[in-house]
């Protein structure tokens, strides 16, 4: 204490003004206590009482009430039973003092914390400000009194550094030890979480819990559920059964002088086998050159469908040839076979180990007529073939009476036009003969006809598509040059 104080004068005259004011409330920190004013402040700890468990952590706040007058300086001593608590970080960044004269300390083997400082001139007025707030360890179950010691003070700020702390107050919590944790939950028959089971019987055991008077414990589908206060068995294994398919909770929970922690553990049941279904060959009559192929799928609600498996029994043979199931999926291609009649079994199963089966026929017969004989008349081989070719026969009868058709037609159209041109070339030679005979009467009348009949005819072309016309009769009213005519009469004298 005396080094402080010469710490403190030593330092005096490199202060400023302000600083002079803390520096006397300090001083008065430092020197025996004055009398306490009756209307002073008071140090209180918040919370001031709790139940907290063994293990955990607490925060403890130490703060001051100033009555109504400001203050410049505090000084608080602290008082905590070390077997029970432990002071794991004293958080002076909260505290209203921005000054301290020494940093804040504490010892768990003492059990003291101990803060000192202050603030600059006006200082202050509060009914509530926190000096620091110290998190504690809790160690061991018990009582614990956290209390101020009779050194601390709170100083006026009044340039004499007066102590006007009135009273103090104590925090009295209550340790305990925390409740005991779920107990260690195994399953002789259910014994992975991840799997499914087709059994809804499930067995429980647990490792017994030390002070046990009992055990509570619930079966249902919640992961949340927390069973209730009551006793249900004093043993530590129980059978219980699920109803429906699912994922199921197994929750127990032990109570000794309180009750502890709930343990939870999940199974899951299907009991239930895959939907049925019907497989099917993309035909039930085969050859024997053939390759059948068997399809098939079905579903499970609950867990899934884990894989499928096919038998092939031959029908009829002698000791009853049966093959074994071999696991497979769909489509399944078998290799070609004998003749005969075979049937499949095809096993559906789920995650959980249920299955189911379903079963179909398939015939083999030999290829050629008996095989065609033996098929229904709308799917059989040689029925479509001769509906094939009887088709394609009339088609092409079809397309043949057209080609005749169309070339008949182009010869009788050529004959026709023979005929015609024919008919033309004879109508034109008599024409002609016609003419010729005109001519020669016309050359015993009119002289000079000689002279005309000796000029060779010329005949009109005629086409022999187009209608003769005779020159007379294509002008009638016209004279005829070659007709016989009157001299005209003399002239009057």
């Amino acid at each position: 204490m005396r080094r402080e104080r010469y710490v403190v004068c030593s330092g005096k005259r490199r202060m400023n003004y302000s600083m002079r004011f803390l520096l006397v409330a300090l001083i008065g920190v430092c020197l025996p206590q004055t009398a306490v004013h009756a209307a002073g402040a008071s140090l209180t700890i918040t919370p001031a009482a709790g139940v907290f468990e063994v293990g955990g952590l607490v925060d403890i706040s130490f703060v001051v009430d100033t009555g109504g007058q400001s203050i410049n300086a505090v000084q608080a001593d602290i008082l905590f039973p070390p077997d029970k608590l432990q002071v794991v970080n004293p958080v002076a960044s909260t505290s209203f003092i921005s000054l301290w004269v020494t940093a804040p300390t504490y010892s768990n083997t003492d059990g003291t914390l101990h803060f000192q400082g202050g603030l600059p001139t006006p200082g202050i007025k509060t009914s509530s400000g926190v000096i620091s707030t110290v998190t504690f360890r809790i160690k061991a179950a018990g009582a614990a009194t956290i209390k101020y010691a009779s050194s601390s003070r709170v100083l006026l700020n009044d340039g004499a550094g007066t102590n006007i702390l009135s009273s103090s107050s104590t925090a009295d919590i209550t340790l305990k030890n925390p409740p005991p944790a779920g107990p260690i939950v195994s399953s002789p028959t259910h014994p992975d979480t991840n799997s499914w089971f087709n059994n809804p019987q499930a067995q429980f055991q647990w490792a017994a819990v030390d002070g046990a008077l009992g055990y509570s414990y619930v079966f249902d589908q919640s992961s949340k559920t927390v069973p209730d206060e009551t006793i249900d068995t004093t043993s530590t294994a129980v059978s219980v059964k699920a109803t429906s398919d699912g994922t199921w909770y197994f929750h127990v929970r032990a109570k000794t002088e309180m009750w502890g922690g709930v343990t939870s553990v999940p199974i899951q049941i299907d009991a239930t086998a895959p939907a049925s279904f019907t497989p099917k060959f993309d035909r039930t009559t085969l050859t024997t050159e053939d390759v059948p192929t068997l399809r098939f799928v079905t579903t499970d609600a609950a867990s899934g469908i884990d894989h499928y498996e096919v038998k092939q029994i031959t029908v009829g043979a002698e000791g009853g040839v049966s093959a074994l199931f071999i696991e497979t999926s769909s489509p399944y291609t078998t290799s070609s076979l004998a003749e005969g009649t075979y049937e499949y079994i095809v096993r559906a199963f789920d995650r959980a180990g249920n299955n189911v089966d379903a079963t179909t026929t398939l015939r083999i017969v030999a290829s050629g007529l008996p095989f065609y004989a033996s098929v229904p008349f709308l799917r059989n081989p040689a029925v479509a073939n001769v509906t094939i070719v009887v088709l394609a026969l009339a088609a092409l009868t079809l397309v043949s009476l057209m080609i005749i058709r169309r070339l008949r037609l182009r010869d009788t159209f050529r004959h026709d036009l023979a005929a015609l041109e024919h008919d033309a070339m004879r109508k034109t030679q008599a024409l002609q003969r016609e003419l010729e005979e005109i001519r020669k009467a016309q050359s015993f009348i009119t002289p000079g006809t000689q002279a005309i009949a000796e000029q060779p005819a010329v005949m009109p072309t005629v086409s022999p598509l187009a209608p003769i016309a005779s020159p007379v009769a294509q002008h009638p009213a016209e004279p005829s040059p070659y007709r016989y005519q009157a001299p005209p009469p003399p002239p009057p004298q």
